[in-house]
């Protein structure tokens, strides 16, 4: 029998599974950040070993798998590790940014309702796309092989196995465990067990580092994190991992978070891991001058010692106790100075300072520079684009990683939306959208918001053109609103959308000839404007139609974007912006309408972004509502500014911070102490995290309970 001289097979697919799975890992990590424009820089080290820990713990499961098993079962990671990458590719193609598995499951209709923009993103990352199939090539090599030997090996032993028809059935049944598989042994399983600990264990938490704050990976593992920063640090395929694990176990804790937690106050005994299991409150109650007692404030009357007093979860009362603490914003001089007026507030599509020229798009430019202009304005880019940045628009409160905040809160009691505010005294409020009103679900948000709505195809004519009109949807909807004695009307425009093309772009057609003439090559460049001046012929029929009928200084106009124009590429962004941008702060910088004629024009340079829009508009129209209770400020108040971008990055009137680094600098690049970027750190922390609990808990019907 020794003559056999079997092959030790376990051993030999173990290495080829971990190497195959540690090459798929970091090669398509690598392709993604190369198709995303990441920065090569944001591949850490931490990164490629949290890859091999992973393709070396799969070795050991292939190890102990039978030999088709183990074959299916690489066969599967593979696909999964391929498939992931693609549709980070494809949906950053799409949205400029990395998706979630909460948001792949929940559904975006991407796919359905634009095919010639995912057509034209597949189209555009073709080649990574097709690299990305590389590892399932490779993976054909070993299996070939390993058919072949097997053949050969079977083919052998079955002929031995004819020359001893008459030897004892001990040593057939011997011959038997050859031709399919050596069996595994109890110190076999032993040895696999102590190197999966090992490998799962061990090595995370020497990648992580003993404490929390010694590498952004423990971050990533034990917090929810935004998705691109999750996505760059762990990889595709683990960030999915990571969101299906907490999917599953929803407001529990993970492995990750009890293992590094627990291993981590074993480092140190001073740190108690506390941060993995509820949030660290740290909270001091601010200090009220003798002058301040004098000033209003813009807050409500809510007995939060009560409510610390009942029988709510720790984490409620943690929620209590922030928000009974938050510094509330003061009444200034502005306050109630539109008190009793219409108000018309548009989220536009993709709208930029750019868009608007004194010779393109001369009302927007008039809009922006002859009524209140803000020099600072930043407009965030969030995870699920538009609805994220309409849930910063209506809301003031930044959206939850990983979801759809905006759908998610139609369970909500939500007494600060513009549209309840004004609905409660007595306005007509309507909201139209000139596509369809299942996308995103604002067929429920939006009369949630406090609006009767409405969209393409229930209410508001259908049309097949893409994007379609925002001044025929104007044209065709002012009549229900504008002989009203109170109105609020919200708009989600649509003409700004990409792709920005004369081929697939209705309104880039359309207004083609207006920019032939203008002084840029690109097409992408001509065909943003030609989009723009559909919203901008948009605003001059409103102005004009408010005029006629003697409604223009009774009335309010407010226009923000939804995010940054992400349909032009980098590039085209330095080219007209005229300057040298970064990814990480002025790619967002932007500007705000806040328009009315009889106002004079007023230069507004406090640094601020669309979270803040909602208590700016509230405090002008003296509305009733609790600054406290709001992640964004009065813009006119002297709260001093905190602008949360993308990536969980900030911006105040004397720091930037990025997250990714965990670098904080002056806004001229000085130095700044450790307990200043400490200050910058834990608020941001808590607003996000707040964020997240006022719309998990449905928080304000607990502070402020609804009339029946």
């Amino acid at each position: 029998m020794k003559t056999l001289n079997p092959r030790p097979s376990r051993i030999v697919r173990s290495c080829v599974s971990a190497s195959l799975a540690a090459f798929a890992l970091i090669f398509a990590h690598g392709l993604l950040l190369f198709a995303s424009n990441g920065e090569l820089a944001l591949y850490k080290p931490e990164t490629l070993l949290l890859f091999l820990s992973s393709a070396l713990s799969f070795g050991v499961i292939s190890f102990l798998l039978p030999k088709t098993l183990a074959k299916i079962t690489a066969a599967i990671l593979l696909v999964l590790i391929v498939l992931a990458e693609c549709i980070q590719i494809c949906f950053y193609g799409v949205f400029a940014t990395y998706s979630s598995l909460g948001v792949i499951l929940n559904g975006t209709d991407a796919l359905t309702n634009f095919p010639q923009i995912v057509a034209g993103t597949i189209h555009k990352n073709r080649y990574f796309l097709l690299l990305s199939l590389l590892p399932l090539f490779f993976a054909l090599i070993p299996l070939f092989i390993d058919a072949n030997h097997t053949k050969r090996r079977k083919k052998l032993l079955k002929a031995k196995l004819q020359k001893l028809k008459k030897a004892k059935k001990s040593q057939i049944r011997q011959i038997k465990n050859l031709i399919n598989e050596e069996r595994l042994s109890f110190k076999h399983i032993a040895i696999c067990a102590g190197l999966l600990v090992m490998f799962k264990l061990f090595f995370i938490v020497f990648i992580c580092g003993a404490l929390p704050d010694n590498g952004s990976l423990y971050s990533v593992l034990t917090e929810k994190k935004p998705v691109d920063v999750t996505v760059l640090t762990a990889g595709a395929l683990h960030a999915y991992a990571l969101d299906g694990e907490r999917m599953i176990l929803q407001n529990k804790r993970t492995a990750e978070e009890i293992v590094l937690g627990k291993i981590s106050s074993l480092f140190d005994s001073t740190h108690t891991a506390k941060a993995t299991e509820v949030h660290e409150l740290h909270i001091e109650a601010p200090v009220i001058t003798e002058t301040e007692h004098k000033t209003k404030y813009n807050m409500l009357d809510i007995d939060f010692d009560k409510l610390l007093a009942d029988d709510a979860d720790e984490t409620t009362h943690q929620m209590d106790l922030y928000f009974k603490n938050r510094k509330p914003d003061a009444q200034n001089e502005y306050t109630g100075l539109f008190k009793d007026k219409n108000l018309i507030y548009i989220t536009a599509e993709s709208f930029a300072s750019f868009a608007a020229d004194p010779e393109i798009t001369p009302t927007l430019y008039h809009m922006i520079h002859d009524g209140f202009y803000f020099t600072n304005f930043y407009t965030p880019y969030w995870e699920v684009s538009t609805t994220d940045g309409e849930y910063v628009n209506c809301l003031g409160l930044i959206p939850k990683s990983g979801t759809y905040s905006l759908k998610d809160s139609v369970k909500n009691y939500l007494p600060f939306a513009l549209g309840n505010q004004f609905k409660k005294l007595g306005y007509k409020t309507m909201a139209y959208h000139n596509y369809l009103g299942s996308y995103y679900d604002r067929n429920l948000t939006h009369p949630h918001l406090g609006y009767q709505f409405v969209s393409m195809g229930d209410g508001y004519r259908k049309t097949d053109k893409w994007p379609d009109s925002d001044l025929e949807m104007m044209q065709e909807t002012i009549k229900d609103y504008i002989d009203e004695d109170k109105f609020h009307v919200y708009y989600m425009t649509i003409s700004g959308h990409l792709p920005y093309n004369f081929w697939a772009n209705a309104m880039a057609i359309k207004n083609k000839d207006l920019v032939e003439n203008l002084p840029y090559k690109d097409e992408a460049v001509k065909a943003f404007f030609a989009c723009n001046i559909e919203l901008d012929r948009a605003l001059a029929f409103l102005l004009e139609e408010l005029n006629k009928r003697g409604k223009a200084e009774d009335t309010v106009i407010v226009l923000a974007a939804d995010h940054y124009p992400y349909g032009l590429e980098l590039a085209q962004h330095r080219m007209l912006m005229k300057s040298h941008v970064d990814v990480t702060f002025e790619l967002y910088r932007n500007s705000l309408i806040l328009f009315n004629p009889s106002q004079e024009p007023c230069e507004v340079d406090k640094i601020c972004s669309n979270m803040d829009i909602v208590p700016t508009i509230s405090n002008l129209f003296g509305l009733e509502y609790d600054s406290r209770l709001l992640m964004g400020h009065d813009i006119f108040s002297d709260t001093p500014p905190f602008v949360v971008l993308k990536s969980a990055n900030v911006i105040t009137d004397k720091i930037k911070y990025r997250s990714d680094t965990n670098k904080a600098v002056t806004l001229d690049g000085g130095s700044v102490s450790e307990e200043e970027a400490a200050k910058i750190k834990k608020q941001l922390q808590d607003e996000v995290h707040y964020s997240a609990l006022i719309l998990d808990k449905d928080y304000y019907k607990r502070v402020l309970p609804p009339e029946e």
